[in-house]
């Protein structure tokens, strides 16, 4: 995760996107939608990623969910991005 000077994420790079949503590699690289939402608390970090990717001809929604502990003292927040 990036965060600018005040501590807030501003990006994020995923790495295994193919096999942490479970569709194949060419479904990803012509993905139609996808959006994250980032919940900071005292405790934890949570992101939430929804893509949307062609699959057998129709749009198809997958969800990830990567959750670890506040550790670095990345003060609360919630936000949400889209491509």
């Amino acid at each position: 995760m990036d965060m600018d000077v005040d501590g807030r994420p501003m990006g994020f790079e995923l790495l295994h996107v193919s096999r942490m949503f479970g569709v194949p590699k060419s479904a990803i690289k012509n993905f139609v939608k996808f959006g994250a939402d980032i919940s900071i608390s005292e405790e934890f970090i949570e992101i939430k990623c929804t893509i949307t990717v062609p699959l057998r001809n129709r749009k198809t929604e997958k969800i990830a969910v990567s959750q670890g502990i506040n550790d670095i003292n990345i003060p609360s927040a919630q936000i949400a991005m889209a491509y």
